[in-house]
């Protein structure tokens, strides 16, 4: 419980330097050594949208999608340790329900790349995210 405590508090903070947060169409960046925390970040500032019911999509450049599922199935037990067994399903099963992820294996995302794949899951998938995640590069 102590690494969800911890990533609640590195939320608070970056909530505190972005007040309101990130608003549709407003594009953040986060960038810092290697080993810090910024996929868990991440995964904790999407997963906090997916709770509220929004859509997302997870681009990850470096990582495959079932690393990036493990990162946000161990924050979302974390989460919901204390819960009864019918809420922590209910919650991921609504997880699953609007969240996208998708791996480059280690190719690089361009905003062109970026577009197509957005107009993609909206087309096949009938899902607009009201955020993307760009983990592993930042788009060019």
């Amino acid at each position: 419980m102590a690494r969800v405590d911890q990533q609640r508090a590195a939320l608070r903070a970056l909530q505190a330097v972005l007040p309101g947060g990130l608003r549709s169409g407003h594009v953040g960046a986060l960038v810092s050594q290697a080993g810090i925390g910024k996929t868990q970040l991440l995964v904790y500032t999407a997963l906090d949208r997916l709770l509220a019911g929004d859509a997302v999509l997870h681009v990850a450049v470096r990582e495959s999608v079932e690393t990036v599922r493990d990162a946000y199935d161990s924050i979302l037990a974390g989460l919901y340790m204390a819960s009864s067994p019918g809420e922590r399903a209910e919650a991921m099963l609504g997880v699953e329900r609007r969240r996208v992820i998708h791996s480059t294996r280690g190719g690089a995302v361009d905003v062109a790349k970026l577009l197509s794949l957005l107009e993609t899951v909206s087309d096949i998938m009938d899902m607009r995210p009201q955020l993307v995640v760009v983990e592993g590069q930042a788009p060019q």
